[in-house]
């Protein structure tokens, strides 16, 4: 099965007078993907609309924000009772042998769930600085995975800490703390380990931002990683024409505008 949860915010009809976290809630699902004879290996059922609210159902929803002092309790309950239904668990004489992913969250819930609070990147210690430094121009020059969940768990045993459990963090000291601010919320190591990586939803719409972007670094020539007009000082004329370069021959051979204000939505 997958599981997850995401907040959602400004909800003014839930409004109550001096309460400000009734603004906010958070939401957590689980969702049945299929179940398996594991002596056969034949399927028994398949969900044939696993992204659909319809074939969700919730574990809880708490009032106010996805912050670490608000979900904290109620995640690691959750990971208590998940733990322990692995374990072993029978219905009606037989044994279920549960395999859980906790897929269906976003980028800014996987840094609250895996204590990378600070982190620049989920997938490995490049720091921002490092990152923008870097031309990429060179094919064997890339962003290697390094992260893994047994391994931010045991940096953060290593890592000295405030008597709360928080790690205590010093001026450029992202090269030794990786971007650890706190526990990882989860000690389920399957689940933890698949918290390191990016949501498929979440992965695509990024990979697509990028593209275009990365459209208009080569059309300009500009190889540094920013869109600032102060960092790319004189270069800034350059991207900025591409951009709009870009813009129309995108709208010629497609009929979109990108980067234009949807005036009707509004």
């Amino acid at each position: 099965m997958k599981e997850g949860g995401d907040g959602s915010g400004s909800h003014a009809v839930y409004h109550q007078l001096m309460n400000v976290d009734t603004h906010n809630m958070f939401l957590y699902m689980f969702c049945i993907l299929r179940v398996v004879d594991t002596v056969t290996g034949q399927p028994l059922y398949v969900n044939s609309a696993p992204d659909s609210p319809h074939t969700h159902r919730p574990l809880f929803i708490i009032m106010g924000k996805e912050d670490v002092p608000n979900i904290s309790a109620d995640i690691q309950r959750v990971d208590r009772e998940r733990l322990e239904l692995k374990e072993y668990f029978t219905i009606s004489g037989i044994q279920v042998n549960l395999v859980s992913k906790m897929s269906s969250i976003d980028a800014k819930m996987r840094k609250t769930l895996t204590g990378l609070g600070g982190a620049y990147c989920l997938l490995c210690h490049t720091s921002k600085d490092d990152a923008n430094g870097r031309g990429h121009r060179d094919p064997e020059d890339c962003f290697m995975i390094t992260r893994t969940g047994s391994q931010i768990a045991q940096d953060y045993r290593d890592m000295e800490k405030d008597p709360h459990g928080r790690v205590l963090t010093k001026p450029s000291d992202y090269a030794s703390r990786g971007g650890i601010t706190q526990a990882p919320l989860v000690d389920d190591e399957e689940v933890l380990e698949s918290l390191v990586f990016i949501s498929p939803l979440h992965a695509v719409m990024r990979v697509f931002g990028w593209v275009i972007l990365l459209m208009h670094h080569l059309r300009s020539e500009t190889y540094q990683w920013t869109e600032s007009t102060v960092k790319l000082g004189l270069s800034a004329v350059f991207f900025k024409k591409a951009r709009e370069e870009s813009k129309e021959r995108v709208k010629e051979r497609t009929g979109i505008i990108m980067d234009a204000v949807d005036f009707a939505a509004s």
